[in-house]
């Protein structure tokens, strides 16, 4: 499914209205203001989605979309760089690793696991995938902050071992971080 550009316009205006109105914008509930945002989409535009990032007091919670997924599990992880754009989402490196340590799940131990390991989203029949979960090992803060680097959903299931495989990247967006201003009265 291609992703015109009107409809990707209007996906990103909501998703930003949605940010900044302090509503959670998938359960409807009011919630703490998103501090960053993660616009996805893929070289063919097939694969789209948009992440909403907020720093809580031990990790970041994660929610938001993404759609054109094939049904099934795919490994999704923080690389590197932020470029998305020289050459797709291969542009973006290696999975965020600071310390060298093996490949993990979200729930290894923090010296047994990337910091950019996040697991596994599941896309239902329709291809649509619901991102609603917490990782106490990112941050958008400090000197290991992610702010800058890009979130890379793969074609497969990550099994979470550290010899693992999850297949060519299909979707990929940058972290930005949002600037929040003071109003002066």
């Amino acid at each position: 499914m291609k992703i015109t550009g009107t409809l990707a316009a209007c996906l990103l205006l909501l998703a930003t209205f949605g940010c900044f109105s302090g509503a959670n914008w998938v359960s409807g509930h009011q919630s703490d203001p998103c501090e960053a945002v993660v616009m996805m989409s893929s070289p063919s535009k097939d694969v789209v989605g948009f992440l909403a990032l907020t720093q809580m007091k031990y990790g970041v919670k994660l929610v938001g979309w993404l759609m054109g997924l094939k049904p099934g599990r795919h490994g999704m992880h923080v690389h590197t760089f932020g470029d998305v754009k020289t050459d797709g989402c291969t542009s973006t490196g290696l999975h965020y690793n600071p310390h060298n340590a093996t490949h993990g799940g979200p729930y290894s131990a923090p010296n047994m696991r990337h910091v950019g390991d996040l697991g596994n989203v599941v896309a239902n029949e329709q291809g649509i995938a619901v991102v609603n979960f917490f990782d106490s090992v990112i941050s958008l803060t400090g000197p290991l902050s992610i702010d800058g680097r890009a979130i890379v959903v793969h074609a497969q299931e990550d099994d979470l071992t550290p010899n693992t495989n999850p297949g060519p990247r299909v979707g990929c967006g940058t972290i930005v971080k949002i600037t929040k201003t003071k109003k002066y009265h």
